[in-house]
């Protein structure tokens, strides 16, 4: 059983193309991810131009993905888009309010 005992951040990033990020993780975990999938609503649609969604930075107070017009990307929901299918994390995603399915 895995539980996250502090909050998760979003410890260095990279764009990769198109909606694509790697990322790691302050637990030590990396992936490569597409966030097309949380790209939704009148706050997201401007960054899926892959241009304007390679200009994000990394708070590094918040641990999280920002973009210039105020959007941002929770840490735990990149993980879970991720690593949703890792046996070992449904519960932590569980206490979070995730199911074990996308």
């Amino acid at each position: 059983m895995f539980l996250q005992t502090k909050p998760l951040q979003i410890t260095s990033a990279q764009a990769l193309g198109g909606t694509c990020v790697r990322v790691q993780f302050s637990d030590g975990r990396e992936a490569q991810i597409d966030l097309k999938p949380l790209l939704t609503g009148p706050m997201f649609d401007c960054l899926r131009d892959p241009a304007l969604f390679a200009c994000f930075q990394l708070d590094e107070d918040l641990g999280t993905l920002v973009w210039a017009n105020g959007a941002d990307l929770a840490p735990e929901a990149l993980y879970f888009l991720a690593f949703h299918q890792d046996p070992a994390l449904q519960e932590l995603f569980r206490t979070w309010g995730y199911g074990s399915q996308r």
